[in-house]
Formats: structure tokens, sequence, C-alpha cells
């Protein structure tokens, strides 16, 4: 039998010196539940291999319930967002994302995956700044899975990346122009909305434009390569028709009226201050795999 013994220095160093508060027994419970959630995912990412249906529902169950348990009426609270942080369940999930999908489990993991991006979604609404910053050790990875199509894991990641940088200058400045071609390429690629919803946050910070960055989505996206993604628009005195009236072209030759194009689109457009000049560009955001209808100012 080891016995153990514990010993004592005359000496007080502030490191050595901690209290012990009684807390709340909600505050007990609210612990527990986040802390045994560490070994569950610790388990699923060492036995991967022994995945299957039964067990890869339970998990999906689990996650939903961790994501859940962050709100209370679709509000995000604070304290149990930050266990996610002191448990380091966010590394957790950081290292579950990490495994490769292939193989007899890879539909169980997708299930999987975008269950984790959900939690890790619902941990940065709220927007606290020490939230996003201990998740944006991880952004160079989340960029990686921008170009994983199996499950739209890609846009779910796009998802996650796009409410880390809002409005946070600090993690704006660390997407470069080649993350920018990156993201211009999808969205040409995909058309879905949340790549554009991408570029919208890298123009404009906490209410003041970032100039570098509007000017080149500016160029990259819109003034070279395919133009197929927009819209032109043009005065009617320049192209032939009514005096004053703004039209709407797809191929720079077919002409319609703004008014009358804009009344056959569903929804409600809104406005986007995209590039660094006067002109507007108006966005029509439909739901994801949709192909994004668009009006700018017609480009030489």
């Amino acid at each position: 039998m080891v016995s153990l013994q514990i010993d004592v220095i005359e000496e007080k160093q502030y490191d050595d010196a901690f209290t012990m508060q009684e807390v709340d027994q909600e505050l007990v419970d609210i612990f527990h539940f986040m802390a045994g959630m560490v070994p569950f995912i610790q388990k699923l990412v060492d036995d991967k291999k022994k995945l299957n249906a039964l067990n890869a529902q339970k998990v999906s169950t689990a996650l939903k319930e961790m994501k859940n348990f962050m709100l209370k009426d679709e509000k995000p609270i604070k304290p149990r967002q930050k266990l996610m942080r002191n448990l380091r369940v966010v590394k957790l999930l950081v290292n579950l994302l990490k495994i490769r999908i292939k193989g007899p489990n890879k539909y169980h993991l997708m299930k999987i995956f975008m269950d984790a991006y959900d939690v890790l979604a619902t941990y940065l609404l709220g927007d606290s700044r020490k939230n996003e910053l201990y998740i944006a050790k991880y952004i160079d990875f989340f960029l990686t899975q921008f170009d994983i199509k199996k499950g739209k894991i890609g846009l779910h990641a796009a998802r996650l990346v796009m409410e880390l940088i809002r409005d946070n200058r600090r993690i704006v400045d660390r997407i470069t122009h080649d993350h920018i071609d990156n993201f211009v390429d999808l969205l040409r690629k995909e058309k879905n909305y949340r790549y554009l919803d991408l570029l919208i946050v890298l123009c404009v910070c906490d209410g003041v434009s970032i100039a570098d960055n509007q000017k080149y989505i500016t160029e990259v996206w819109l003034m070279s390569g395919s133009r197929d993604c927009v819209y032109f628009t043009e005065l009617g005195e320049k192209i032939g028709q009514a005096q004053g009236v703004v039209y709407v072209s797809a191929d720079g030759s077919n002409w319609d009226e703004l008014n009358n194009f804009a009344h056959s689109l569903p929804g409600c457009l809104v406005v986007c201050q995209l590039t660094v000049t006067e002109d507007d560009m108006l966005i029509n955001p439909q739901s994801p795999g949709k192909q994004l209808e668009r009006i700018i100012p017609a480009m030489p």
C-alpha cells in the first residue's frame, strides 16, 4: 500500500496560496454536465474505428445537448460558454474534426462533424472577445476545411470563420490575399451565399471600412476573369432606353428595367458596401446551394 503525506513549508509564496469557496449547487451541476462531455469526446477520438450507426446517433444527440446547454431562450449563457474554454472542450472538438473522413464510417462522421461545428458556432455567440481569441488559434485549420464538399462540411467551416472574424480586427488582419483568392474561387464555383457573407465581413469591421480588402475583393472577383456571377446596371439614356430609368442586364446586351427586375426576385434586396467607390452592390441571399442573383454597376 502506498502512503501519501502532505508537507508544508514555513515560507509562504503567492503561488502556494489558494482559497476554497463554497458555490451554489446549480454551478456544480453546470460544471459536471460539461466535464462529463470531456471523456465522452476523448473516447470518440480514440475509438473512431469502432464508430457505428448506434454510437453515431448517441454522439450527435450529446453534441446537440451541449449546444442547447449553452443557450436559454435562444440567447447564449456566458458562464456555460466559458466552460468550453476552461475544460478545453473546444480543443477536443477540433481534434475530433481532424479525423479523416474515409472508410465505412464516413457518413456517420459527416453528421457528427456538422453537429460539432454547430456547437462551436454556438460557443461564438454573444460577441465575447475571449471566446473568439481562444478559438482563433485554430483558424488556419478551419480554413483548410473549406474545400471539403462531403456533407457540406466546408460550408459549416465557412460559417464558423465568418462569425469568428466578424467585427474583430485582430482576426480580420490574419486573413491574407491568398485566403481571399480561395474564398472568391469557392464563391464562383459553389455560388453559395455563405462565401459571399464571408467576403462581406472582411470589408467592414465595427462600422469602419477596410479599404485594402474592399479594393482587392473588387479586383479579383468583379474585375477579372468571368463575370457570369453579376448583373450589370446602366442608365436608360446610355443604352437607348428611357431617360432617367435604371436598367439591368445579365449579359450587357439585353436590358430590363430595375424596378421590374427587382419585383421578379423572391425575398428582399439588401445593400452591401463592397466596393471602395460610391456604387452599391445589391445582393439577394437565397437558400444554401442556390445561385445568387446580384446587381452591380456596369463596368467598361
